[in-house]
């Protein structure tokens, strides 16, 4: 029999799985230069390297245009210009025909434009080293996208499996998902805010045409607003899961986990099959993110090899974008709630916080940082232990609010770079798939990562611009981790508040502060 929700004491309350004490990921226990941050990093320094070599040794591709019996001299002179316009040099012309030659960017600009104006082309030296990395950096992409639907499935049905039945929840486990639902969608909003406003990613006019050129993005058509919601709720869950709508596999996702738990006992069988599930992708995911460095070299190589060092500009406005955007989300949005809502003093919380703050910093995991989170919040902030024991690991589980604002500010700027303009409903769009994609991300190897793909499939934006964000992946995965269990413990003070056990007025206790 399933008890009331009313007759329940706080400590009946189920919990969701403790990591108070994690046990150190495998990642964890490498030296610094075998961890797969670091090797990222060094594939974009050896990228940069590489293309820069590549480029000042003259690794140029040639096509030839077939000249046009009538008006030869006009010809001759327009595809010249176009040509030198896109930055490749044309030969004089032989035999009815004009050589031109030039390195991957200009190749594919010089082409396109001399096909539109009605010349006929043929590639007479194809660029081979671009046209391998290319083939490794879009395998590496193969493996990244054969794991998403799965991985999103397996992923967010545990994450909602670790939250228990919500009918036992009681009051401190619905005020808690209100919370995070909240922040998670002003983090987004915030991101969104923010990239609209710097737009990074504009700046390199000549690097983007080369990369719509030889990318050719979809042309996204408009959708209605009313479209994407009703988009959420899928008609037919097979077809959603083989399409690989991602909006609608989460939606269901969320669903089926919260019916798992829902019904107790008779849920338990599927409940282990999903948490096996999970593991055998998890352990899927190990493996293809073991291939990161060199798929992450592969593509930023070959983007670099196309569009030469300007985006790398680029790059830079889009990290200050993102840490902006956390930045008025650490300092702005969650200090006026925990004014407001859990009438405490901001810098005096903060204060407080600093040890769990730092680890974040340096751990880059709300995971590891939980022991220090949890010891901060009760013996420094002086809070309900009770409270904090229940909010604290359920945040480090679902809420990600770092994470998700730096999901809606990469997608942005990564449409930008390819000349794509997005619609308000597309924008809708990525502000509910970062937002929900959060769910479960906690456990995801390079969660980052991995849930950035999920969030430009579903808006169809091209996924070779992982290459370029990986590489600085592992400093803005600091910052948002920060975010992350700054966000968690400002939910302890402001629920906190609002529960009967904080009882407040007791001494110590920072959310009865009269500040």
């Amino acid at each position: 029999m399933t008890i009331p929700p009313s007759e329940l004491s706080p400590t009946d309350i189920p919990r969701p799985p403790d990591p108070s004490d994690p046990t150190p990921s495998p990642e964890s226990k490498k030296p610094w230069y075998l961890q797969i941050h670091t090797q990222i990093l060094l594939a974009l320094v050896l990228a940069v390297a590489v293309a820069g070599a590549m480029r000042g040794a003259g690794d140029d591709a040639a096509f030839e245009v077939t000249l046009p019996e009538e008006g030869r001299v006009a010809a001759v002179e327009q595809v010249k210009a176009l040509s030198m316009k896109a930055g490749a040099v044309a030969a004089e012309p032989t035999d009815g025909a004009i050589e031109v030659r030039g390195d991957v960017g200009a190749f594919q600009v010089a082409m396109s434009d001399l096909k539109e104006a009605g010349y006929s082309v043929e590639v007479a030296s194809a660029p081979v080293t671009y046209e391998v990395f290319n083939f490794i950096g879009a395998l590496f992409l193969r493996l990244l996208k054969m794991i998403i639907v799965p991985l999103v499935l397996a992923s967010v049905v545990t994450g909602m499996l670790g939250i228990g039945d919500t009918r036992a929840l009681g009051r401190l486990g619905i005020k808690t998902l209100i919370y995070y639902t909240a922040t998670t969608g002003l983090a987004v909003f915030a991101g969104l805010l923010v990239v609209n406003i710097l737009q990074p990613g504009t700046g390199d006019v000549e690097g983007a045409r080369a990369l719509m050129e030889s990318a050719k993005p979809p042309t996204l058509a408009p959708t209605p607003l009313a479209d994407v919601f009703l988009g959420i709720v899928p008609t037919n869950v097979a077809q959603a899961l083989a399409k690989g709508d991602l909006l609608s596999v989460i939606f269901f996702s969320i669903v089926l986990g919260l019916a798992t738990v829902t019904v107790g006992e008779r849920g338990r069988s599927l409940a282990a099959v999903f948490e096996s599930f999970n593991d055998v992708i998890m352990k899927i995911t190990d493996w293809v993110m073991l291939t990161a460095p060199v798929g992450v070299f592969a593509l930023l190589a070959a983007v670099l090899l196309k569009t030469g060092f300007g985006l790398l500009f680029d790059l830079g406005w889009y990290m200050i974008a993102v840490v902006v955007g956390l930045a008025v989300h650490a300092f702005i949005v969650l200090p006026t709630l925990l004014m407001v809502l859990g009438r405490a003093n901001p810098l005096t919380f903060a204060k407080a916080m600093l040890p769990a703050l730092l680890t974040a910093f340096s751990t880059s995991s709300s995971s590891a940082t939980l022991p220090v989170t949890l010891d901060s919040v009760t013996d420094r902030a002086g809070y309900n232990r009770q409270t904090s024991s229940f909010v604290l690991p359920l945040g480090a589980t679902i809420n990600m609010d770092g994470t998700a604002l730096y999901e809606s500010v990469a997608a942005i700027f990564i449409a930008n770079l390819y000349g794509i303009d997005l619609t308000l409903g597309q924008q809708v769009t990525i502000f509910l798939v970062a937002s929900l994609a959060a769910v479960g991300a906690a456990g995801i190897p390079s969660a980052g990562l991995v849930t950035m793909i999920m969030v430009l499939k579903a808006v169809g934006l091209p996924l070779e611009g992982i290459g370029l964000i990986a590489g600085v992946d592992r400093l803005l995965d600091m910052c948002r981790t920060t975010v992350n269990v700054w966000g968690d413990s400002v939910g302890v003070a402001v629920i906190d508040r609002f529960e009967p056990a904080a009882r407040p007025g007791e001494p110590g206790a920072m959310g009865s502060s009269e500040s």
